[in-house]
C-alpha cells in the first residue's frame, strides 16, 4: 500500500540581487509577491524560487526551482532586480 509523503517547508532569508539558474521547474506571472511563496509551497518539487518584475504592468515573474544554492552553489549568480529565496525541506513519512 502506497502512502503519500508530507513535507515541511521552511522559507529561509531572501538574497536580494541573486537568482538560481538552470533548475527552473515553472515560470509564473503573478500579481503579488506572496503568491510566489504559496506556489512554491504547493509545488512538491520546489526547493527555492526567484522573484523579479515581469513587466511594466506591475506583475511579478516567479521562477520555481527544483534545487537550491546548497546543492548547486555554482548556479547561484548575481542578477539585479531579482530576489532568490531558498527553503529548508523536511519529509515526514
Amino acid at each position: 500500500m502506497a502512502t503519500d509523503d508530507c513535507r515541511i517547508l521552511r522559507f529561509q532569508p531572501a538574497l536580494e540581487g541573486y537568482s538560481l539558474q538552470g533548475h527552473v521547474l515553472k515560470i509564473l506571472k503573478l500579481q503579488t509577491e506572496s503568491m510566489c511563496e504559496v506556489k512554491c509551497f504547493k509545488e512538491h518539487n520546489c526547493m527555492s524560487y526567484n522573484l523579479g518584475s515581469w513587466d511594466e504592468d506591475g506583475a511579478y515573474r516567479c521562477e520555481l526551482s527544483d534545487s537550491d544554492h546548497v546543492t548547486h552553489p555554482e548556479a547561484l549568480v548575481r542578477q539585479n532586480g531579482v530576489t532568490y529565496r531558498p527553503t529548508e525541506v523536511r519529509l515526514v513519512l
